[in-house]
């Protein structure tokens, strides 16, 4: 499986699992996703370029 399916496979999974919760923010069990995301250092930890993480993420720049 090739880094861009693992990642669209996570995505995907994460976006089942928040839609059986009810406030988009709890992963169940206890897990919940922080308020804020810093997606600077997130890119920054990947080494992928701004456009590269745009594009692996589906957003725009």
């Amino acid at each position: 499986m090739s880094d861009d399916s693992e990642f669209e496979h996570l995505i995907a999974s994460l976006g089942s699992i928040l839609a059986e919760t009810n406030d988009d923010l709890s992963l169940g069990s206890g897990l919940r996703l922080p308020a804020a995301i810093d997606a600077a250092a997130v890119r920054s930890r990947t080494g992928l370029s701004q456009a590269a993480f745009a594009r692996r993420i589906g957003v725009a720049l």
